[in-house]
């Protein structure tokens, strides 16, 4: 596998950054296939993979699906300076 568990041959289509605050930085990727990555900072749960608002959630330096959407097609991503946006193929 490549880069944490992409794949091979998975194209991205779509890269989006955010942050502006000191040391909040993520990044969020969009395949063909419709399917969401994100990397970075992960201090307000901006990268999808879960928060808890009682402990710090660490950083996530390679790419990682996020699996809350695997069920969907996504066709844009967007992202802010502590969160992240997706929009579906529905248009949710």
């Amino acid at each position: 596998m490549l880069l944490g568990n992409i794949g091979w041959g998975v194209r991205i289509v779509q890269v989006a950054a955010g942050g502006g605050l000191v040391r909040v930085a993520h990044s969020l990727l969009l395949t063909s296939t419709g399917r969401v990555l994100s990397f970075g900072t992960a201090q307000y749960g901006q990268l999808g993979h879960g928060y808890d608002a009682g402990s710090q959630l660490g950083d996530t330096l390679r790419p990682r699906y996020v699996e809350a959407l695997k069920d969907e097609k996504c066709i844009c991503v967007a992202a802010g300076e502590l969160h992240s946006g997706a929009v579906t193929a529905d248009g949710d």
